[in-house]
């Protein structure tokens, strides 16, 4: 379990990987407010895709499930977890991680996986 403070670091250092990988030009975070995001049309697009990866795969139901899926998508397995995933959409999500750096990383799958859910346009 993250404390606030913990999400809020692990949400922004996602959002400076998702600026350098030039999925996002900007981002800021108001109290009271929240995040706010400016895409890029290659972020918005891969964030719309990844989205429905994630809401297929019921990604944001369990703190384990993107690395899980993350495991599976390489033809590995992951204790408690078992995804049939079709090749294209496993080289798909594969390239994205890849580009954020996060390929094995929990922490930022997880923070991936709830900022696509909760700000793609």
């Amino acid at each position: 379990m993250f404390s606030q403070k913990q999400m809020h670091d692990l949400f922004e250092k996602t959002f400076e990987q998702m600026l350098l990988s030039q999925w996002i030009t900007h981002f800021v975070f108001t109290d009271g407010k929240g995040w706010a995001i400016d895409w890029t049309e290659q972020g918005a697009e891969n964030a719309i895709c990844l989205k429905r990866i994630i809401e297929t795969f019921r990604l944001t139901e369990d703190d384990r499930a993107p690395l899980a899926f993350d495991v599976s998508t390489k033809g590995g397995s992951f204790p408690n977890f078992s995804y049939t995933v079709p090749e294209e959409i496993s080289i798909y999500w594969g390239d994205r991680v890849k580009e954020l750096g996060y390929s094995g990383d929990g922490d930022g799958l997880l923070a991936l996986a709830h900022i696509v859910k909760g700000w793609a346009p």
